[in-house]
This record gives C-alpha cells, structure tokens and sequence, in this order.
C-alpha cells in the first residue's frame, strides 16, 4: 500500500524511500533516506561522491511523513532535478532523477 508522497506504508508502518543510482561511480547502489543526507566529494558526506564536478558539500535532501526536499548548497556545477537546474529548495516525487556532478540518482520508493 502506498502512502503520502515519497512513503511507503507497510502494514502500518512508514517506510523511508531511497535513492537508486542509475549512473556514475555508484551505479546500482542505493542510499535509504531518513535523517538529513548530504551529498558531495568529502569522505564526511553521507554519500561520498569521488568526482571532481562536486562540491565538497554539494547538496542536501532532508524530509519527513514522506514529503523529500533537495538544496544545493551554493556548489560550483549545480544540481539538476528531472533536468532542471534548481537554486532553491525543491520537493522530490517517486521517479524525480537528481544528477549532481555525473551520478545520476532517481528517488524510489
């Protein structure tokens, strides 16, 4: 059963989305969302991203009850959603492709 937006509801319990990486160094792995993710090229992001087109601290998606938003955090190359380069604070729906640098990731539930 499926419930609000980026949420899954298994026998009454909320389960978190993730992300799936569709391409880049990472392909075919995946990153559970839940507490705030950060995402760039220093081994201290949760999702270390080994490539000189990312910003140290490149972008972030923090959420809850389902609803995910994504921010850039003012990098050099920018972050794209369904390929739109965003500069603000952004919601995320199942399927929305996020490329930052060249990892493409898509949001799954």
């Amino acid at each position: 059963m499926v419930g609000g937006l980026g949420e899954t509801v298994v026998e009454g319990l909320a389960v978190p989305a993730h992300l799936f990486v569709r391409s880049g160094k990472l392909i075919g792995r995946q990153f559970l969302l839940g507490e705030p993710v950060t995402l760039g090229r220093s081994p201290d992001n949760v999702i270390h991203l080994d490539d000189q087109k990312v910003s140290r601290h490149h972008a972030r998606i923090e959420g809850g009850d389902g609803r995910y938003f994504i921010e850039d955090l003012g990098s050099s190359n920018g972050t794209t959603v369904n390929g739109q380069l965003i500069n603000q604070k952004t919601a995320l729906q199942i399927g929305d492709q996020i490329a930052i640098g060249s990892t493409l990731f898509e949001l799954m539930n």
